[in-house]
């Protein structure tokens, strides 16, 4: 027998003093309300309830076990209430995971927007380089991870492509003035290319495009990372070509320090997507979230105009 139903039953008849009011209340029969009181009298061992033609009446010990039932009632009612507020008014806190290089540039104006709408969600903004390769969110404690890579078809997590972001080639103009420009995607095997250790690990650099086969080509160079910061930063410096996402460099290409190579091709373009954790009941503030952050890389103010035209 379920034993909350046998405690909602038993308080039923206390409040009601009577087993046939308290089975009208509760939508039952009489037969039944009186099995879940003989149920938790012979589970507990000991008399609840002294009964007559006329009265029902508490024991002591049944008195001691009506203040226990109300409590552990009214807490369930509490925060089952709790919970539905929360789907309906967004409340409590957030935890995001975010990649590093997408943290520190344009995303904090975003999680900034979103907490000052949503006041009454206490957001954190975790910024760690591995979120974005890890998608164990539950083992994390994570409730969102934005991530910027293809996701294992076995990831126990729910994905919601929001948005693509474009890669292009780019280098100094010191340079191209020292090294010559490529013209040819070709061309590019005969210059310093500096690589993304865990997004190009097979040296490939691929570009966008409309037909069946995309154009790549297998680079060199002596000059790799992790970082997209420190390879933004060797390309600044001279150093070489760098394959970078545009909405890291997009100020920079506004401004001249860095030109792309080859700018007639599509950008390479990779899916940007949101985690929540698999087979839970996503939040209302979650949902927010997700929406909020889709409908801001629509408007795409942070990425590279020009290159939005081009791709």
């Amino acid at each position: 027998m379920d034993r909350l139903k046998m405690m909602e039953s038993f308080v039923a008849v206390v409040k009601a003093k009577s087993f046939s009011a308290a089975a009208e209340r509760l939508g039952m029969s009489r037969a039944i309300v009186t099995k879940h009181i003989g149920g938790l009298e012979a589970r507990l061992g000991a008399r609840l309830l002294n009964r007559t033609t006329r009265r029902v009446a508490l024991t002591e010990i049944g008195a001691d076990y009506y203040e226990f039932c109300t409590g552990i009632l009214g807490e369930m009612e509490r925060r089952e209430g709790a919970i539905a507020r929360e789907q309906k008014e967004p409340q409590g806190s957030l935890r995001l995971a975010v990649p590093t290089s997408f943290g520190a540039v344009n995303f904090p104006e975003a999680v900034s927007a979103f907490a000052q709408k949503y006041r009454e969600i206490r957001v954190s903004l975790i910024v760690d380089n591995s979120s974005n390769y890890s998608v164990d969110l539950a083992a994390t404690d994570f409730d969102v991870a934005i991530r910027l890579s293809p996701i294992p078809t076995t990831a126990a997590v729910t994905a919601r492509q929001i948005g693509l972001l474009r890669w292009v080639a780019c280098a100094s103009p010191a340079y191209l003035k020292r090294a010559g420009e490529p013209k040819t995607v070709a061309e590019l095997s005969g210059h310093n290319c500096m690589i993304h250790m865990k997004l190009a690990p097979d040296r490939i650099w691929r570009f966008g495009g409309t037909g069946r086969k995309k154009p790549s080509i297998k680079v060199d160079g002596d000059f790799s990372s992790n970082s997209i910061l420190m390879l933004r930063q060797a390309a600044l410096d001279g150093l070489g070509i760098a394959m970078l996402p545009t909405y890291h460099i997009g100020e920079d290409l506004r401004a001249g320090t860095l030109r792309r190579v080859l700018p007639l091709l599509p950008p390479f373009e990779r899916p940007v997507n949101v985690l929540f954790p698999a087979g839970r009941m996503i939040p209302k503030k979650t949902r927010l979230f997700s929406e909020f952050i889709a409908d801001w890389f629509k408007r795409g103010s942070w990425d590279a105009p020009a290159v939005r035209r081009a791709g």
